[in-house]
């Protein structure tokens, strides 16, 4: 339990226990994948972004145009959720979980390129 059993040093029940390990399966599984899956990179590749729902059907004069108005927010929530799934933090540093794939850690690189 690594990123998300680092909390349950804290709790001694079993039932707590299998529940955060089911979690962290879960999250470090299905949620990445399709975290991933939805993830749009630029034309040359430097950069990843989410596109959620605001600006993405928009018209202008009659026309589709799309603003993208979320596109910094919902990159943003992805990345922190990817973080949050796959670093571990004590007191002193952060770094990835050793079974953090390198998928997920260029996905990260490519939206930090992105929001800065």
């Amino acid at each position: 339990m690594d990123n998300i059993g680092s909390a349950s040093k804290f709790i001694n029940s079993p039932q707590i226990k299998i529940a955060i390990q089911r979690l962290e399966t879960a999250l470090k599984a299905n949620a990445t994948q399709q975290l991933l899956s939805r993830l749009q990179t630029s034309s040359d590749g430097t950069y990843s972004y989410f596109d959620d729902i605001l600006g993405n059907s928009d018209t202008l004069l009659g026309q589709p145009h799309s603003y993208y108005e979320d596109r910094v927010f919902s990159t943003s929530t992805g990345l922190n959720a990817l973080l949050d799934i796959w670093v571990e933090t004590d007191e002193t540093a952060s770094k990835w979980n050793s079974d953090c794939p390198s998928t997920v850690q260029a996905a990260v690189r490519q939206m930090v390129a992105f929001i800065v």
